[in-house]
């Protein structure tokens, strides 16, 4: 509703409102999706391919969104998408209203408890360090890349004379690379862990980034499954939605930072290109480590228990018996 404003405090605060939004977007529900596979005792191998899938209607959704925001933005203005959106979302948040069962957590922790207990669990277990730093660097490239392919290819296209770019199709082909790095996934999972597949997916990864851009929207459609899989194996649920929101504190200071400086695409993309490389070096140390023991719960030894008790996280033990 902020959108309709032409104060530029009231868009700040829309922006701000929009960061809790996407932080709440990003974690929570992907930290019910595990929960309430657990809790039914579906097998634990389906939830790979529940990621699958919902990254193949994510990518499907995004181009017929596409498509009507477009038309809706031709007929009553560049802000009538936004509000279109939030009828949507008003709907679908009150089907989650009437069909959801609640995930309330541990209702006797505190806020500040919780997030201490979060970062306690992340620093003491290499695999959930791990799994952050990768998501971090990962997203980073993704994200400077969504920002950054618009002004490539117009100053591309402006050097050949080619006239304005077709942004609803170069749209429409990144999110048909997603779906096929989704059915991609599946057939990887059949064959080898994620933590082997993204490893050479992200060396792939730092040759689209020098190379080109497009092709790396395929790794996307891989990469969304395969952390999540890897995030319900490794990251303990009863922390989840915290250590999964300290995932997203260096990634957006990285973006800002990049975005802050104005550099030149090219480099942008070479800094995507080593973020990249740093994590295939991170993803590679998680595949050596998931094949000596596999599973978060079972990895605390009683040394790091008795560390973390000594500091008054009375949760993470409870979380690691």
């Amino acid at each position: 509703m902020t959108k309709h404003s032409p104060n530029f405090a009231t868009l700040m605060v829309g922006r701000l409102l929009a960061g809790i939004a996407t932080s709440i977007l990003f974690s929570a529900f992907e930290s019910w999706l595990v929960s309430e596979h657990n809790n039914r005792g579906f097998d634990p191998n389906l939830i790979a391919d529940t990621f699958s899938k919902a990254q193949f209607g994510n990518a499907v959704v995004a181009i017929v969104a596409g498509q009507i925001a477009g038309m809706v933005a031709a007929q009553f203005g560049k802000v009538a998408p936004f509000d279109t959106a939030a009828v949507i979302l008003a709907a679908t948040g009150l089907i989650v209203m009437l069909s959801w069962s609640e995930n309330f957590g541990d209702s006797r922790q505190t806020v500040t408890g919780g997030l201490r207990s979060a970062w306690h669990m992340m620093i003491a277990d290499e695999k959930i360090l791990l799994v952050g730093i990768i998501q971090s660097c990962f997203e980073s490239a993704m994200y400077l890349m969504v920002f950054s392919w618009t002004p490539a290819l117009q100053a591309a296209s402006h050097a050949m004379s080619l006239g304005e770019i077709p942004h609803g199709m170069i749209f429409s082909s990144f999110m048909v690379c997603i779906i096929i790095g989704s059915i991609l996934f599946v057939f990887l999972m059949k064959t080898q862990p994620a933590e082997l597949f993204m490893r050479n997916m992200y060396i792939i990864g730092v040759v689209c980034f020098v190379v080109t851009t497009i092709s790396s929207n395929v790794i996307c459609g891989l990469y969304f499954p395969a952390m999540g899989t890897m995030r319900a194996k490794y990251v303990p649920e009863v922390t989840r939605s915290a250590i999964m929101n300290y995932f997203r504190l260096p990634l957006n200071l990285i973006v800002c930072l990049i975005l802050y400086k104005n550099y030149e695409n090219t480099t942008v993309f070479c800094l995507c290109a080593v973020m990249m490389a740093i994590a295939v070096i991170c993803q590679q140390r998680l595949f050596s480590a998931s094949k000596v023991s596999i599973g978060t719960k079972d990895e605390w030894t009683r040394e790091e228990r008795a560390e973390l008790v000594e500091e008054g996280d009375s949760t993470v033990e409870d979380a690691v018996r």
